[in-house]
């Protein structure tokens, strides 16, 4: 919209699979980007497509990271076999998570997380966490 690139999907190998239509990556790199706020840059070890490119799967170590800006503080997440959907900007997982922000940090197993300029995160269970008050 407005000739701005709402998100870009870069990998290092990819092997397209003509049979269903999807993709294998290795060393993917997924970059969300918001007007308000700094992009959101996510990295894995391997990763595959739908066909319809609705649906990316990232395998291995996941790290997903975003610049502080004049709104929103640093975030850093860290967790495994992330499912994401770049269109409704949004990722689950049910694997372990890591957020870190500044001095704040929670560790959850299995998290829904909408990317956006107000990151909103819903941590599934076993959840625990540390929040600094200034």
């Amino acid at each position: 919209e407005n000739g701005r690139p709402e998100h870009r999907l870069r990998a290092a190998q990819l092997r397209h699979y003509d049979d269903d239509g999807s993709t294998e990556l290795q060393a993917p790199e997924l970059t969300i980007y918001d007007p308000e706020t700094p992009p959101w840059e996510v990295s894995s070890e391997r990763g595959w497509v739908s066909a319809d490119g609705d649906l990316v799967r990232l395998q291995g170590q996941v790290i997903i990271t975003r610049a502080a800006g004049p709104t929103n503080r640093p975030v850093h997440i860290l967790t495994s076999e992330l499912r994401v959907e770049p269109d409704r900007e949004y990722a689950e997982t049910d694997e372990q998570v890591e957020i870190f922000s500044n001095e704040d940090w929670v560790r959850s197993v299995g998290a829904e997380v909408w990317f956006g300029e107000a990151l909103r995160v819903k941590f599934l269970s076993n959840v625990r966490g540390r929040y600094e008050l200034n």
